[in-house]
């Protein structure tokens, strides 16, 4: 009796997508491809190059495909989805400036919070769709409230490590001139014979 092979072993036609008969579902679809794409970029850390510009693109392009019917049913579903990747990744912006500009470097604090805040604001407007009423001021407020006791922190602790410096090489200083100090004595007694003897004197009340 021949045994043919589990049936696990044999290769079945995938089943295949339904048709898409409802235009609004299929430009919705057609359009979250992209969105999905640039989800996951932003989960791996990256910002969506001029995200604004290509989020009006790609609104123009899905709801062109609708028609003037279907426009409105259509834009507030877009919205929402563009809107919360555009939340996203301004956030994942203010971190990325966070670390940036944590340290000081050497500049004054108000010149690192300036640097960081026109960072900031440069980056995240090529996140805003164009007319959509996108802000990002919220993020902006909580990165430099977040930044600016943080490089007061940092400026401490830079001013009190360059402090130990400086007194260490005062001690240093000092040792170094005493030894130089103990061997002019040494070479002053040998010159003159005899060991060298130290005295001091009190004065009895």
């Amino acid at each position: 009796l021949a045994v043919g092979p589990p049936p696990s072993a044999f290769a079945w036609p995938r089943a295949r997508a339904p048709p898409c008969d409802d235009p609004l579902v299929c430009a919705f679809q057609d359009a979250m491809r992209s969105v999905e794409g640039w989800q996951a970029q932003v989960r791996r850390g990256r910002l969506v190059r001029k995200f604004g510009s290509k989020a009006q693109q790609l609104k123009d392009q899905a709801l062109s495909a609708v028609g003037d019917d279907m426009a409105p049913d259509l834009e507030p579903m877009l919205d929402s989805v563009l809107r919360s990747l555009f939340e996203q990744q301004v956030s994942l912006l203010r971190h990325q400036v966070f670390d940036r500009f944590r340290h000081p470097d050497g500049r004054s604090i108000a010149a690192a919070l300036a640097r960081a805040d026109s960072d900031f604001a440069a980056r995240a407007a090529e996140l805003v769709r164009p007319g959509s009423g996108w802000s990002f001021l919220d993020e902006q407020r909580e990165l430099h409230s977040s930044l600016e006791p943080e490089l007061r922190r940092a400026a401490s602790i830079l001013k009190e490590r360059e402090r130990t410096r400086l007194a260490q090489r005062a001690t240093r200083d000092v040792v170094g001139a005493l030894k130089h100090q103990v061997e002019e004595l040494r070479e002053h007694f040998q010159d003159v014979g005899g060991p060298p003897v130290f005295w001091t004197s009190y004065q009895l009340p």
